[in-house]
Formats: C-alpha cells, sequence, structure tokens
C-alpha cells in the first residue's frame, strides 16, 4: 500500500511538471508532415511535435528553431491552362513584371490553391486591385492539390501550389514560379529547445529520434 502511495504521488508530481507548461523532455517527438497549415495547426497544438513551414508565413503560436543547415527552400508557382485570358493574363504581367501599366480591364480573377501562398497573394492582389479598382480578385485558400485540380477542370483562372506539376497535370495546364521561400524548423512554443545541429535535424525528420532529452541540456 505505501508503495502505491509512493508511486501515485510521484506520478502527480511528474503529471504536474509535464502540465506546468506542456512540454515534457522524456516525450516521443511526433514529427508532422502534413499540408502547410496542418503543419502549423498541429506544432501549434502540440508541445512534443516538430514541423517545418515557410518562413514567410509563420506566427507567434509556434517557435522557430535555429537549424544548423542549409535550410530546404519551397518554391510557389501559378498554374493556368493555356488558353488566353486577357484579365487573368493582365495580373499574371503586373506579378512578373517591373514596368507594369494598368490595362483599364474590368471583371474577376479566381484563385485557389496553397495556403502558404496566401500572404504573398494578399499583398499582390492588394497592389494589384489598387491599380485597377474595376477588377475584383477572388482568392480561396485550400492546398496545392486542390488548387491544380481546379485549374485543371477550368473552375479557376489561377492556382497557388507550393509543388511542381506532375507529368498529367502538365499535359493539361502550365506553371510558373513567382517565389521562393525558406522553410523553418518549428516546434511548439513551450519547447525549451533553441537550436539543432544540422545532423539532428536530420536524424529527427528521418525518424532516427524517438524522445525530446536527446536534444534538451
Amino acid at each position: 500500500m505505501r508503495r502505491f502511495f509512493i508511486l501515485f504521488i510521484m506520478s502527480l508530481i511528474i503529471f504536474a511538471a509535464c502540465n506546468s507548461n506542456g512540454f515534457a523532455a522524456d516525450h516521443d517527438i511526433y514529427v508532422i508532415n502534413r499540408h502547410t497549415h496542418d503543419v502549423i495547426a498541429a506544432v501549434a497544438t502540440n508541445p512534443h511535435a516538430i514541423g517545418r513551414a515557410p518562413l514567410g508565413i509563420l506566427d507567434d503560436s509556434v517557435k522557430i528553431v535555429s537549424a544548423d543547415e542549409d535550410p530546404p527552400k519551397v518554391t510557389f508557382y501559378i498554374v493556368i491552362q493555356d488558353e488566353i485570358n486577357p484579365l487573368r493574363d493582365d495580373f499574371i504581367s503586373f506579378v512578373l513584371s517591373n514596368n507594369y501599366t494598368t490595362a483599364g480591364l474590368a471583371g474577376t480573377v479566381m484563385i485557389s490553391g496553397c495556403a502558404a501562398m496566401g500572404p504573398v497573394m494578399k499583398q499582390l492582389v492588394e497592389a494589384y486591385t489598387a491599380l485597377n479598382p474595376n477588377v475584383t480578385v477572388d482568392v480561396r485558400i485550400s492546398s496545392s492539390n486542390a488548387g491544380i485540380t481546379d485549374a485543371v477542370n477550368a473552375l479557376v483562372d489561377i492556382a497557388m501550389s507550393s509543388r511542381s506539376l506532375n507529368t498529367a497535370e502538365s499535359a493539361q495546364v502550365s506553371s510558373l514560379a513567382i517565389s521562393h521561400d525558406t522553410l523553418a524548423v518549428i516546434v511548439h512554443p513551450t519547447n525549451p529547445i533553441t537550436g539543432l545541429a544540422g545532423d539532428d535535424v536530420s536524424r529527427i525528420f528521418s525518424g532516427g529520434a524517438a524522445i525530446w532529452n536527446e536534444f534538451i541540456d
């Protein structure tokens, strides 16, 4: 009975320590590999999670970990059908050109796809519509796959994607690279880790590391 009581008290102490800030160093590492916003949402709500996400869309719901590595990059694409579309093509001209001149067009441009491109696209849309007040640009956030499917099915004028097209998609639509971003390593804000060696990053994301106390002093 005494042994049970001692174990019970120890479990309460461990529970309190784990939940004082939500993080326990002896807990399993959860590597999150999903769509960008799913990664951020999962890491923001799981004290033992780690993932990668584009630097440009991160906020204080997660913590960026300094990693001693050459960080991987993500390329952002716009995906379109090949037929002529004057309003869509004018928007693309604005995106790609340093010397854009408004053509005074009117209408609506439909865009869908990659959530990671949302902040970049929002800035582009605001700048474009300021020069073209008679144009509405409707941006719907989903995923790269969903956006490309929309473009293939002519449901949108432009799709946003953080991946290149596969062979089947390339036969139906075209893509243009418009920007790049760095993929940062992110953890929950309560995780005390501040930096990782490049080898450690590789080990974690390949499943070669099991628990956090391997990296916590």
